[in-house]
């Protein structure tokens, strides 16, 4: 009887954690009260489909490691691959490379994101982390699509809490020092913010955030 109360306990204590809402993103006040849209057919999939309100396409991805020396030495490699039903087309790769010995440990090669957009509106992104020992891991980086640029910010606190994490939960881009969109990335499902469609900025916003939520992090 006792060992059947203790499977009841820990029972309910799982179904419990299982109902606890994700941690959320925090976000800037220009896009708090924005509701944001799913990107939907992604998940943990290498490739699919995916859809993004009124957007739709196909992606393809991977990811590997390299480790030698008992983990003393990891090099990390994605790349990513998306076309959208306009036409628009984005080849991304990031790497990452750390040594550790003893309790030491830092990054030999900081962590670098490349992106070539081609189609209707080509545009190149680039992100990096801003240090190879800082923590949390904040990256930065910028889009150029024609005469419009961009700037990413990777993202590190969740709502409610006022500790960051260490690898980013998403991340904030702005327009000439104002928020304009965000990416969320935890959870199955990557969530976007992005100007109204018709508007200058939707273009790029979708090209950055689509390019960020596909690439696998090795954080």
């Amino acid at each position: 009887m006792k060992g059947t109360s203790i499977l009841l306990v820990l029972a309910a204590a799982l179904s419990a954690c299982a109902g606890l809402p994700a941690a959320r993103m925090a976000l800037p006040d220009a896009l708090a009260a924005q509701a944001p849209e799913p990107l939907r057919g992604v998940g943990g999939k290498r490739q699919g489909e995916f859809e993004l309100g009124a957007n739709k396409g196909r992606f393809e991805r991977g990811a590997d490691r390299l480790s030698l020396f008992d983990d003393r030495f990891v090099a990390d490699r994605a790349t990513a691959g998306w076309q959208a039903d306009d036409g628009t087309r984005a080849s991304c790769r990031g790497r990452q490379a750390t040594a550790s010995g003893g309790i030491l440990a830092g990054a030999v090669k900081r962590y670098t994101v490349q992106c070539d957009i081609t189609g209707p509106q080509p545009a190149e992104l680039q992100l990096q982390a801003d240090s190879a020992t800082l923590s949390p891991a904040t990256r930065s980086g910028r889009l150029v699509a024609g005469g419009t640029t961009l700037v990413l910010r990777s993202v590190h606190r969740v709502q409610g809490s006022p500790l960051p994490l260490d690898a980013p939960i998403g991340y904030v881009i702005e327009h000439e020092g104002r928020a304009v969109g965000a990416v969320e990335l935890n959870g199955p499902v990557p969530r976007v913010w992005r100007p109204a469609p018709g508007t200058p900025l939707h273009a790029p916003v979708t090209q950055a955030a689509l390019s960020l939520a596909l690439l696998w992090d090795p954080a």
